[in-house]
């Protein structure tokens, strides 16, 4: 109603503040749309994680990448070889993992157990605490006091 008692100048003077407000609007959204999806070099570890077998653990052997579709808070990613998480992660998949220390119980990480790295969800059970497969053609891993069990890291699955 406003709009319409207005004088034909006027009415140009707000239909110009209106597009300048609107594209520079449109122009934020676009830089902060740009800025979400600006890749980052991250190290991906050529030496797999196992699901499966444990393999030889995480070493200086990664190459830098330029990791497009990782998550903003993946810290590495690793390549996955074997199949006992499957449906969640498939073989050869790589997976961005979030450096941290400690998992919360049903989370998946990279774990280095005993010298070895492998990729399963934490679970405690029974007592005891267990390195679990999705595939349940694959025991699950019971640590014992002996063994010796780092948290490389959480897995983010998308």
């Amino acid at each position: 109603m406003l709009f319409r008692s207005l004088d034909d100048r006027a009415r140009g003077s707000v239909m110009n503040s209106a597009e300048y407000e609107s594209n520079t609007c449109l122009k934020q959204k676009e830089s902060a749309f740009k800025q979400k999806l600006k890749p980052k070099r991250l190290p991906v570890y050529d030496a797999p994680a196992a699901a499966g077998a444990a393999l030889p653990l995480l070493t200086d052997d990664y190459a830098m990448d330029w990791a497009e579709n990782a998550p903003d808070d993946a810290s590495f990613g690793i390549k996955i070889r074997g199949d006992s998480m499957i449906p969640v992660i498939e073989n050869g998949a790589v997976v961005w993992v979030k450096k941290q220390s400690t998992l919360e119980p049903g989370e998946i990480g990279i774990f280095i157990l005993n010298g070895e790295s492998l990729c399963k969800r934490l679970e405690y059970r029974n007592g005891g605490c267990y390195l679990i497969s999705e595939n349940s053609a694959y025991n699950p891993i019971r640590i014992y006091d002996t063994d010796e069990l780092h948290v490389a890291g959480r897995v983010i699955l998308q």
